[in-house]
């Protein structure tokens, strides 16, 4: 059973580097080719999410820092959840 509790996508080839505010993609040359932030409106909202790297970067888990905020998701925090069902991610390649 998916509990959607947490999204977790793997990079085929680049990796990822926490930056502050946001995730970069980073091409296996070393280019960053992609942010993606920590924070999203969600209509009358904002989702904050928790990032977690795997120990060769190729690997990015967040949850959302107040599980409260997908307990009860509205149209677009739903949309949202659905990430989880659209597949990995291939950079750099």
């Amino acid at each position: 059973m998916k509990d959607r509790g947490a999204v977790t996508t793997t990079l085929a080839g680049g990796h990822f580097e926490l930056a502050g505010g946001a995730v970069d993609i980073v091409s296996p040359s070393g280019e960053t080719i992609a942010s993606l932030p920590l924070m999203y409106q969600a209509a009358d909202r904002t989702v904050t999410v928790v990032p977690e790297v795997n120990a060769d970067a190729t690997e990015l888990t967040v949850r959302p820092a107040n599980p409260a905020d997908i307990a009860a998701p509205n149209a677009e925090v739903a949309a949202l959840q659905n990430v989880a069902d659209a597949g990995s991610i291939v950079a750099g390649r």
